[in-house]
């Protein structure tokens, strides 16, 4: 009984100890569960915290990047309904300066020994080229100029344009070029790229009108990749960054809208950004402003680079000589002063000129004339039928006919005619009369050498 007694009492402490360590432990696991769950919780909670902030930079981002695609949108809307408009006024200012220069150009020849008329006669020429060539910037901004393109090297352009532009800069600007190794192949007009280079630094010069710092920087730019294009197209870059006194975001988000411009009145027409913005479109480029006020802007233009590398650029031919020699020309042309103007310059250089005012009536004179025609200078939109169809018709009769189109409008109402890839060439609208008579002169030289071909 004693031992019964002392194994209880044994007992007894050990499960009182038994007891007191369950109940430790209980409560170590009541602490520990308590203390990850607030762990779990604080995590659910900064996790949660996290996505939202991540969610709503995402939605802010989204709704900025829907609100300048729209901004973008619109102006684009505005741009094409300008455009439109350039286009449509051309036609009919392209005839009128036409006529200008070519009648103030034979008055002026005239007038040899009379220098005061001679003299106001030029300026008359003169003014009447200035007008034409913003006709030009108004096309090239709305994408619409008919141009010839060919592979041309941007550094060879940037370096060139830097040379003609330091004299016309003025000392107090310091033109400095970053010209990329090797050649940076680009498809394009080379006029309309020294028109480019030419307009941006205007612009840049008169934001220093103290004199600054004008950088003309060219580089190669790696292929973006996209899920349109997942090869993604090489770019070459063209950046022209001025230290001049900058724009706001205000006006840097119009400024390449035509007639928009912060300039005193007479100091600007509001089209050089424009014309740039067109170029660089009918390009394939894009086009970036970036600018501060007191900070001075940059251009950023980026240009697809060309698979073929330029053309060796063949030495000038002589000039080919405009005198006539009796060929018969007919001309079809509805604007009767421009019409009369081909007939006057051609006639006075020895050719026969036959006029009509239409197609239709072209055919007819056509089918009657006795010594046969030998060149067609006709304009491209005619009432009723248009001049492409005038040409093939013609050709049917004489498969070799040279022809010669004129046009005042732009290169999309010419695509919509069906001019493109046409075998003749097209005068655009102004030209000068040394201009029309070299181009007569050679299509029908190249018929006498039985070329058979007649394309630009």
């Amino acid at each position: 009984m004693a031992r019964v007694e002392q194994l209880d009492r044994e007992l007894t402490a050990l499960e009182e100890e038994f007891s007191a360590t369950l109940g430790e432990a209980a409560r170590f696991v009541h602490y520990a569960t308590a203390v990850a769950l607030v762990a779990s919780m604080l995590l659910l909670a900064a996790l949660a915290l996290l996505a939202t902030r991540w969610t709503v930079a995402r939605v802010r981002a989204e709704i900025r990047g829907r609100a300048r695609l729209e901004e973008s949108l619109r102006q684009a809307q505005r741009i094409e309904s300008l455009g439109r408009l350039a286009g449509g006024i051309a036609h009919d200012f392209n005839n009128l300066m036409t006529a200008v220069i070519g009648y103030a150009s034979l008055a002026s020849v005239r007038a040899r020994d009379d220098l005061v008329q001679r003299n106001n006669l030029e300026e008359i020429r003169r003014a009447g080229e200035r007008a034409a060539d913003l006709t030009r910037q108004l096309l090239a901004f709305a994408q619409r100029r008919l141009v010839d393109e060919e592979v041309l090297d941007l550094n060879e352009i940037v370096v060139d344009g830097a040379r003609l532009l330091r004299p016309l800069l003025g000392e107090d600007v310091d033109l400095r070029t970053e010209i990329a190794d090797g050649v940076l192949s680009v498809r394009g007009n080379r006029g309309l790229l020294d028109q480019v280079l030419l307009n941006l630094a205007v612009n840049a010069r008169d934001a220093m009108p103290n004199g600054g710092v004008l950088r003309l920087r060219t580089a190669p730019l790696a292929p973006v990749r996209t899920a349109v294009d997942p090869l993604g197209t090489a770019s070459a870059l063209l950046e022209v960054e001025d230290t001049g006194s900058g724009m706001s975001s205000e006006v840097a988000a119009h400024a390449i809208e035509p007639f928009y411009t912060t300039k005193g009145e007479g100091a600007g027409t509001g089209l050089g950004l424009s014309a740039v913005y067109g170029i660089v479109s009918q390009m394939g480029g894009r086009f970036e402003i970036s600018s501060a006020q007191g900070r001075g802007t940059r251009i950023r233009i980026e240009l697809p680079l060309a698979a073929d590398r330029p053309a060796v650029r063949p030495p000038e031919a002589a000039p080919i000589s405009p005198q006539g020699r009796g060929e018969t020309v007919l001309v079809v042309e509805d604007e009767a002063t421009v019409r009369r103007l081909a007939t006057e310059l051609l006639a006075s250089k020895g050719y026969r000129v036959i006029e009509a005012d239409s197609a239709e009536e072209a055919l007819t004179i056509f089918d009657r004339a006795a010594n046969g025609v030998e060149l067609v200078l006709s304009d491209i939109v005619l009432p009723g039928m248009d001049g492409v169809e005038l040409v093939r018709r013609l050709r049917r009769s004489d498969p070799g006919l040279p022809a010669l189109f004129m046009s005042g409008y732009a290169a999309e109402a010419l695509r919509e005619r069906g001019v493109a890839g046409e075998s003749a060439p097209v005068l655009e609208k102004p030209f000068t009369p040394s201009q029309l008579l070299v181009a007569v002169r050679s299509l029908i030289n190249q018929r006498t050498r039985g070329s058979g071909e007649f394309r630009v």
